[in-house]
């Protein structure tokens, strides 16, 4: 039995379990808890950051679900239409109680619990993490493997999660109105694993100059590159009916300014600095910037590095006009 001791993540509720190997975030299979007890009171006593960070882990779904479609879409995963729909609107639901959260109020409360509790069981049903988990976790992800390997204090993940979250959603707005299919070069979309390799090292590096982190990323980056060049002509159809799924996707997306005020709403850090620990900005630059590397499950961040948008000054475009919408470094 699990006795869940605030509203801080879904992981109460899930059957998955989140290891270091390699000094990389691995997700490994587990089992659910045989019961789940969940008391108002309980959560009512809670830190206030730990349920604000439920709250933001919750906003992944805003970012996560449109990650998991796209993934679909091109070829590099499989989706479930169930599963994302349930979360959707359990989500919204939440997004629109921010401040009664703050307020600690029983509703409110509930509703955390319940899409918390709903998020863990619908990576059961989905067979991984990502109905919930996308570009936003891996951000969060980096930012733990560098306080691994520089011996630095953790923020909550889902307070991490949450402030990724509005950056995130900025980069889904930036490929809704700027991709236009005429100008990507589908030939230089699929990279040669030789010109990767030392990408993905070099990365990593930074942070770890053993090379063990850039070895455990590279093992699980490869492994998406040989996926991916099979994929081209799901790329060519995704980008042949781009018009319509635009529209599906963002049908999916929330506008940054609207999580940005959420999470202020909900007492929730919003920007990067407002972490505890705060972030500095090169740290939260390199997790954004190179977040892709870590991992076989293909994301948004994918996608902007192959149609070669991912540089520098297109990501510190995304912290820009995330700090527009209250999010940002």
């Amino acid at each position: 039995m699990a006795v869940q001791s605030a509203g801080s993540v879904d992981g109460f509720a899930d059957d998955f379990s989140v290891l270091l190997k390699g000094g990389a975030k691995r997700t490994v299979p587990s089992r659910y808890p045989d019961a789940l007890l969940i008391d108002l009171r309980v959560l009512a006593s809670a830190l206030p950051e730990m349920n604000a960070a439920g709250f933001s882990d919750i906003l992944s779904n805003f970012t996560s679900s449109a990650d998991w479609y796209l993934a679909h879409v091109v070829g590099m995963g499989d989706y479930y239409q169930a599963p994302a729909t349930m979360l959707s609107e359990q989500a919204s639901d939440l997004l629109d109680r921010a401040a009664a959260l703050k307020r600690r109020e029983p509703e409110a409360l509930y509703r955390l619990a319940r899409v918390l509790t709903l998020s863990g069981l619908a990576g059961g049903v989905a067979g991984s993490t990502a109905p919930g988990s996308g570009t936003e976790h891996l951000v969060g992800h980096l930012l733990d493997m560098s306080a691994v390997q520089l011996d630095r204090p953790f923020a909550f993940h889902g307070a991490q999660v949450g402030v990724a979250c509005v950056t995130v959603a900025a980069a889904w707005e930036a490929l809704f109105d700027g991709l236009d299919k005429a100008e990507i070069d589908v030939d230089a979309c699929f990279p040669d694993p030789g010109r990767m390799e030392p990408v993905v090292r070099d990365a990593f590096a930074q942070i770890d100059s053993s090379g063990e982190v850039g070895e455990e990323c590279w093992s699980d980056y490869s492994k998406k590159l040989e996926r991916w060049s099979g994929c081209r002509p799901q790329l060519e159809n995704f980008l042949r009916n781009w018009p319509q799924y635009r529209e599906e996707l963002r049908d999916t997306v929330a506008p940054p300014d609207r999580l940005g005020e959420a999470l202020r709403a909900a007492g929730a850090p919003a920007r990067f600095r407002d972490l505890d620990p705060p972030i500095p900005e090169d740290t939260a630059f390199w997790a954004l910037k190179n977040c892709h590397l870590m991992r076989n499950r293909f994301t948004l961040a994918d996608l902007l590095f192959f149609i070669g948008w991912w540089d520098d000054a297109f990501v510190g475009g995304l912290f820009e006009r995330a700090g527009s919408a209250g999010g940002g470094l």
